[in-house]
């Protein structure tokens, strides 16, 4: 939360002392500490929370992409899709059938990656958003090349995109004494962004002798 470099050993022990924060201002003991300052989303969070944002801060996204094919696969100019909410209303993306300026978000390039045959590769996409709204991620967009070993490479490439659909988890649940299924809601890609916040910096005084209960 400074401009200090914190070493490995202290940031490992952040979560900790985060509970024991938590638990004095409370008075209750906590059990599970299910969120912290600044959440990581993934397949283990709670999908009902919204990820909130700083503008000027950037957002990350990791994708695993798998290559199917029985030969490498290459990934050029590939960026998130967005929709962005203003707290107008005004709805703006970044598709090319309505092209927005960068005034809104400013999109981060993979320039170039390759793929192996039969291969995973996790990739991560960034995104910064400059004004308050909400900011919905809704896939990605790339152009793909076949990388044959065996022939002299080409031009030939193909643009695509990819939108995201989650299916949110399942969930039961009793109503009027009967079990019901249904399902709930997944809002780790609808992102909450907010204004610039304060960085917050510790200074505890203390005497160089203190009694007990002091």
């Amino acid at each position: 939360m400074d401009d200090k470099e914190h070493r490995e050993e202290v940031l490992s022990t952040w979560h900790t002392l985060e509970k024991v924060v938590k638990e004095t201002v409370s008075g209750q003991e906590i059990v599970n500490l299910n969120s912290t300052c600044q959440p990581v989303f993934s397949n283990t969070t709670n999908d009902h929370l919204n990820p909130q944002a700083v503008t000027g801060e950037q957002v990350s996204v990791t994708i695993t992409m798998e290559n199917l094919f029985n030969t490498p696969l290459q990934l050029r100019k590939a960026h998130l899709l967005w929709k962005f909410t203003q707290e107008s209303d005004q709805v703006f993306t970044n598709d090319k059938k309505e092209a927005v300026s960068t005034m809104y978000e400013e999109t981060g390039v993979v320039d170039v990656i390759v793929i192996e045959k039969s291969c995973q590769a996790q990739l991560t996409f960034q995104l910064t958003p400059l004004t308050l709204g909400q900011l919905i991620i809704a896939g990605v967009e790339y152009s793909l090349k076949a990388m044959f070993p065996d022939m002299e490479p080409t031009d030939n490439e193909i643009r695509g995109e990819q939108i995201f659909n989650i299916a949110p988890p399942h969930v039961n649940s009793v109503r009027d004494r009967k079990n019901r299924s249904g399902t709930e809601v997944d809002n780790r890609l609808d992102i909450k962004v907010v204004g610039l916040l304060p960085r917050l910096v510790a200074d505890m005084r203390t005497p160089d002798t203190m009694a007990q209960g002091e």
